[in-house]
């Protein structure tokens, strides 16, 4: 098989992988032996494995989850909670993605799918979990190499983030359209660790998917979010609990959100702690399934200030971690669920678009419901909570304050996936977070939130075609427009 080779290897420093105790390189064993094979099968798991979670603590529980405040942490050498860009850390994002997992094995398999047709499905399999991939991508930076990534030549473009997206929401649709259902060998079993191969289920997948990417670009062409949104939602989009995507771990593929409670460096944001005491009648009943309770006679669960971990002077044990029993090396990492799609078409429907029958008020309770089974909150404690939540009139005269309720629930819906929390945080300012007690990037003006990460340096010194003009944390990626005051309608 060709051996597809890449320009970027060559911009790399090696660099070693930072973490806070031998337990990280335990909790990334590998889920198989994943080798080169005459199968495109062994590429695909590493995709979707280790192109999802391979290096989690540096490439998004120090930077994505603080930035969502899903998360606060007071260790002082983890400077990223107060915007320190920390290169050796983040580095590890884009070398998964564009060496070592990502664009090499879908490159790979799509090479199988051109030798052989029978691999076709597999190829858009690989397709949709490329364009999912690459949405963390823009997400995290803006403008990245995107058309022109696995050429010859000496400096690698760099794609606008808002045709990048583009371009995923046309793919998204082709992919779909490109499944086949005679003379496929389908993935072995165990190598499409997300969905067993089912085509059905990631035809479902990648219409959600579409319809994120419409929806989140909707204060940029309002036109075209409607449009493609509406179109994802007619094609089929996560309904169910039967459609959520996750990826299983077990005793050889360990989770690693397991190891931030049992290291006792993070845990609970102050901003999480109010949003879920105060937002409903009754205390939210995800927070004792998401979150343990302070070491102390007093019990109770206390936040941490995101921003407050410059000095070292404070005990852990007075605040609450991530629950160690929910967060365990066999807890599935939580790619996509239906409860946050239900959410989603509460917002369309707040905006007037066609999506169906069903209310607002709904829709936003039906995706609270579905969030809250993926937890297996008892129904007693579920219903008490989402009937004493504020109802939202089909009409209302106070759109953003609707709107600040659907995407609060929205922002919970997603935790614990900060990549998807900071992105929903940047576009809307919902929900309302706290400011951190103390920043020191000079780049973030006061009063406001890091906006993306900055580019690896050895893009920014190597590459002559890295945008530097607009490499701050401060620059907006295209669908964050904004200024930190809500502005939706």
């Amino acid at each position: 098989m060709k051996n597809i080779l890449y320009f970027f290897i060559g911009l790399f420093i090696v660099s070693g992988v930072i973490s806070c105790t031998d337990d990280f390189d335990e909790m990334n064993a590998s889920p198989t032996q994943i080798t080169e094979a005459d199968s495109p099968d062994f590429f695909l798991l590493g995709m979707e494995t280790y192109g999802f979670a391979a290096n989690y603590q540096v490439c998004f529980n120090l930077y994505h989850d603080l930035y969502a405040q899903y998360a606060a942490n007071h260790h002082p050498t983890f400077n990223s909670g107060y915007y320190e860009h920390h290169d050796g850390w983040i580095l590890n994002l884009w070398k998964n993605y564009y060496i070592n997992w990502i664009i090499k094995n879908f490159n790979d398999i799509k090479a199988f799918a051109d030798e052989d047709d029978k691999y076709n499905n597999t190829y858009q399999i690989a397709r949709i979990w490329y364009y999912f991939s690459t949405t963390t991508m823009v997400d995290t930076w803006g403008d990245i190499p995107y058309s022109q990534v696995g050429t010859d030549l000496r400096d690698i473009p760099y794609d606008d983030a808002e045709e990048i997206y583009r371009d995923m929401i046309a793919g998204l649709k082709d992919a779909v359209s490109s499944f086949k259902t005679e003379g496929q060998e389908a993935p072995m079993p165990g190598y499409d660790v997300i969905y067993g191969g089912d085509i059905n289920k990631w035809k479902v997948f990648a219409n959600s998917l579409r319809a994120k990417l419409a929806l989140r670009m909707v204060n940029v062409d309002a036109a075209f979010s409607k449009q493609e949104f509406e179109s994802a939602v007619a094609d089929g989009i996560m309904m169910t609990t039967d459609d959520d995507a996750y990826i299983p771990c077990d005793d050889n593929w360990g989770c690693e959100l397991a190891n931030y409670p049992r290291w006792g460096e993070n845990g609970l944001s102050k901003s999480m702690e109010r949003i879920l005491k105060t937002t409903g009648s009754v205390v939210d009943p995800r927070l004792p399934v998401w979150f343990e309770e302070i070491e102390d006679e007093a019990g109770g669960y206390n936040g941490i200030a995101n921003g407050d971990n410059v000095n070292n002077s404070k005990n852990f044990n007075d605040y609450s971690r991530a629950n160690r029993e929910t967060f365990s090396r066999h807890t599935s990492y939580r790619v996509f669920l239906s409860g946050e799609c239900q959410l989603m078409l509460a917002e369309a429907k707040l905006r007037g678009w066609t999506v169906g029958e069903r209310s607002i008020n709904d829709l936003y309770k039906e995706g609270i419901k579905l969030n809250m089974d993926q937890w297996k909150i008892g129904a007693e404690a579920r219903d008490e909570y989402i009937d004493g939540l504020a109802i939202i009139p089909d009409a209302p005269e106070d759109k953003e304050g609707a709107l600040e309720q659907i995407i609060t629930q929205r922002w919970l819906a997603c935790y614990p996936e900060g990549r998807q929390g900071w992105s929903i945080v940047r576009r809307t300012d919902y929900p309302k977070l706290d400011l951190p007690l103390f920043v020191s990037s000079i780049e973030v003006p006061e009063g406001q939130f890091i906006k993306r990460i900055k580019y690896i340096n050895n893009e920014v010194e190597l590459n002559k075609l890295c945008p530097t003009a607009n490499n701050t944390q401060n620059h907006r990626i295209f669908w964050d427009t904004s200024a930190d005051e809500p502005n939706n309608f």
